[in-house]
């Protein structure tokens, strides 16, 4: 496995964990607003 490869598979998880993170905190915002 190419070092550029792992380079951009890791971009990839980052992205995808970025994503993931939004979601999640705009759920628990959600949840605690219709409290």
């Amino acid at each position: 496995m190419s070092y550029t490869k792992f380079l951009s598979l890791i971009k990839n998880i980052m992205q995808f964990l970025k994503q993931y993170l939004l979601i999640t905190v705009n759920m628990v915002k959600a949840s605690n607003c219709d409290k």
